[in-house]
Parts: C-alpha cells; sequence; structure tokens
C-alpha cells in the first residue's frame, strides 16, 4: 500500500515537471543533439553546396542521403522542438546547454533539415518540403528571440533559408506552409532595442563591481544613458524611416576614440582613476564608465535591425500564396 501511495505522489510530482519541460523547445533540442551524427565539416560542406545550388546527383546525393538517414531520430526531435511556441536558452534553466559549440551543432541540424526539404523538392513531395520548411523557420524564430545578438543573427539566417526553400513550392504547397505559419511570430525591433538595452544594464550591473565608490552612481545613470541610445533606434523603426536607426551606430562608434583621447584605457578602474586625478564629479566618472561600457556591448544595432525588418517582410510574402 505505501509502494503504492509512493507511486502516485511521485506521478503527481513529476507530471508537472515533464509538462513545465515539454513547453519550451529545450528539452527537444538536447536530445536532438544527442542523436545528431556525422555532422562533421566535410559533411556540412556537402550540405551547404546542396542549399546553394540544389539537390546533388550522384555520390554526393547518396551521402547526403546516409547522412539523412543517421540523423533521422536527430531531426525528429529537432522538429518536434521547432513546433513548440517558446524556447528559454539559458543554463540553470533546461537542460540545453546553450554553448555556442551546441548553437552551432543545431545550426546544423536545421540546415540538415533544409537539404532534406530540397530532397523532398526534387522527390516532389511537397508535403514533406512544408514540413521541413516549417521546422527550420521554426528553429530560427527561436534563435531570432535570443539575447544574444550573434546567436538572433544566426536564427535570422536560418529564417531566411527557409523562406528561400518555401518559395520554390507551388502555389498549393505555400497554401499548406501558410496554414503552419499562421501564428509564426518573429522579435520586432522594440523587443530587439530591449533586449539589447537590457544587456548593457547588465554589464553596467556587473562591471561596476570593480569600483564600488562608483556603483551606485553607475547604477542610477544607466537607465538614462541606455534610453538616450537605444530609445531612437525604437521610434526610427516604429515610424516606418529606419534608415534614421543609423545614426545612434554613429554616436555610439564616435564614443570610443573620444573615451580613449580622454583616458587612454576604457578599464573601469583605469578611467576611476583618471577621473578622479582630473576631479570628476562621481557622476562625471560613473557617466563616462556607462559609456565605455556601452561601446563594448553595443553590436551594429541599425543593420540587424534592418535586418529583422526585412526577414519579417520575407516571412510575410510566405504567408501569402502566390505573390512574391
Amino acid at each position: 500500500m505505501r509502494t503504492l501511495v509512493f507511486a502516485v505522489v511521485l506521478s503527481l510530482l513529476w507530471a508537472p515537471l515533464a509538462m513545465a519541460q515539454d513547453r519550451t523547445a529545450s528539452e527537444r533540442y538536447a536530445n536532438a543533439l544527442r542523436k545528431a551524427s556525422g555532422l562533421s565539416p566535410s559533411a556540412i560542406r556537402l550540405v551547404d553546396d546542396a542549399l546553394d545550388k540544389g539537390w546533388p546527383e550522384g555520390g554526393a546525393a547518396e551521402t547526403l542521403n546516409a547522412l539523412l538517414r543517421a540523423n533521422a531520430p536527430a531531426l525528429v526531435e529537432m522538429r518536434r522542438g521547432a513546433a513548440l511556441s517558446e524556447c528559454v536558452l539559458y543554463p540553470g534553466h533546461n537542460v540545453f546547454d546553450r554553448s555556442m559549440d551546441d548553437i552551432s551543432l543545431l545550426e546544423r541540424l536545421a540546415r540538415l533539415c533544409g537539404a532534406q526539404a530540397l530532397r523532398a523538392l526534387h522527390q516532389g513531395d511537397e508535403l514533406q518540403v512544408a514540413r521541413d520548411v516549417a521546422a527550420l523557420l521554426g528553429v530560427g524564430r527561436q534563435l531570432a528571440a535570443d539575447r544574444m545578438m550573434a546567436i538572433r543573427k544566426r536564427g535570422l539566417g536560418l529564417v531566411r533559408l527557409g523562406c528561400a526553400i518555401g518559395g520554390r513550392l507551388s502555389e498549393s504547397g505555400r497554401k499548406v506552409l501558410a496554414e503552419k505559419l499562421i501564428r509564426y511570430v518573429l522579435p520586432t525591433a522594440v523587443d530587439v532595442a530591449a533586449a539589447e538595452k537590457a544587456v548593457f544594464i547588465d554589464a553596467v550591473d556587473f562591471t561596476s563591481r570593480e569600483v564600488p565608490f562608483l556603483r551606485p552612481n553607475m547604477l542610477t545613470l544607466a537607465p538614462g544613458i541606455g534610453a538616450i541610445y537605444y530609445d531612437p533606434l525604437v521610434f526610427a523603426f516604429a515610424s516606418g524611416v529606419p534608415a534614421n536607426g543609423a545614426s545612434a551606430d554613429d554616436e555610439v562608434r564616435a564614443l570610443a576614440p573620444k573615451l580613449q583621447q580622454m583616458y587612454g584605457q576604457l578599464t573601469p578602474k583605469h578611467i576611476a582613476e583618471v577621473g578622479r586625478m582630473q576631479q570628476l564629479s562621481a557622476d562625471e566618472q560613473a557617466a563616462d564608465l556607462c559609456r565605455a561600457i556601452l561601446v563594448s556591448v553595443w553590436p551594429k544595432m541599425g543593420d540587424i535591425m534592418r535586418d529583422l525588418e526585412e526577414t519579417r517582410a520575407t516571412v510575410d510574402g510566405l504567408r501569402r500564396p502566390g505573390r512574391e
């Protein structure tokens, strides 16, 4: 009787945990990476060649077919993950490591899925093409929503690849794919700017521990400095004039030589020491430290936001069968 009660309690405790894991793609991707096989640099070159030129013939086709067979279980897991709405890619929250090695392997697996879609296209199986393209777009969407810009860019690349393959479907095939993309959402320019501003605030929080006497000032000033540089990008893209977003990039790039001229080095302790020698106020020193951190963590925001908007337009085009 006690054993039965224990089993029931254990099942009740395990069920929410299992459901929580299944709510994100992390568990599926971890399984996919464990099952991945033979994705060597030479194999990936063969995949990339097929994606560039179309499904090959002869020995190259046989090698790709063998690679697809070896990775069939991994692709099944990846497809299941790609179909889920969310993927939290942070250590400590799930079983997916999110190291760049793991991200690279997931990207390779997604590109292999793209090659499988090309094989299905070659064989006239448009339903399979739609399934594979939807999986490729799903992985791309999840990576494009990541907080790290390098991962975000990889995700957008996968989305564009999926769109390129999906665009080769017939009108009926594109209708099938469009049905799979009804709830497909990419991050907005506002999402990107908010995520990058959060990266900057976190960087200030982390770096300010090296200069504890300036830490309160830095934490107070950082949100305002972040708003000065990130918010104009949001307004520019939201107003439909994304070209203006480049001005913030120009301002940040101009900060680096200006700060180097003032301090020589841009390490927190060095800036603090020089600032003290120049008898700058705590707020002046803290502001310059925040700007130095901004320079170090700022990606080419205008470029990535334009890239995002162009990718979104491509996906929207794919949703409308019969239109380019």
